[in-house]
């Protein structure tokens, strides 16, 4: 074994001391989650409304919270005619009891 050999050799293993290679180290041992690939499909949901420049100019501000409400209601909607959100009831004896459902995305376990 020649000198540059050696020299190559004690230089790989303090290498190796400070920084480990990856394929030593057991993932599940460091806490590290595997993650799993899933396939989604993410679709755009958008309203638009349109008023008239008169309107703005003689509502002036109020007419901005007015809209803003107009577009969440027909968010709703949409989100409703797509089958993404739907609201059921039960009705008992003493009381009636609502509940709110939507779908959202989440990754697999």
């Amino acid at each position: 074994m020649t000198v540059k050999e050696k020299a190559a050799q004690l230089l790989r293993k303090w290498a190796d001391k400070l920084n480990p290679r990856l394929d030593y180290l057991d993932y599940r041992e460091m806490g590290i989650p595997q993650l799993k690939p899933i396939q989604s499909d993410i679709q755009t949901l958008a309203v638009q409304i349109k008023y008239s420049a008169s309107m703005y100019l003689r509502y002036r501000r109020r007419i901005d919270k007015y809209i803003e409400d107009e577009m969440i209601s027909k968010m709703i909607q949409e989100l409703r005619e797509k089958k993404l959100i739907a609201i059921t009831f039960d009705r008992g004896l003493n009381e009636v009891t609502y509940t709110g459902t939507i779908k959202v995305l989440v990754p697999n376990e």
